[in-house]
């Protein structure tokens, strides 16, 4: 299992390219609205849980506020 700093480094390192992604499709007038929802899905991965340390993604049934 990956140490919660490689892990953040991993989502950090996705919202980077899924931000590239987002501008080039935007130069090419193209339709942002699914890069704009996977963005949303990384960045809500950044979020830990106060009580158990984990990201939400990390445990589909996991309440943010354990």
């Amino acid at each position: 299992m990956q140490s919660l700093t490689e892990k953040r480094r991993q989502l950090e390192a996705e919202i980077a390219v899924v931000r590239a992604q987002i501008a080039k499709a935007r130069e090419l007038g193209q339709d942002i609205d699914a890069l704009t929802l996977q963005l949303a899905i990384l960045r809500s991965d950044l979020v830990i849980c106060r009580g158990c340390f984990m990201p939400p993604s990390w445990n589909r049934t996991h309440n943010i506020y354990c």
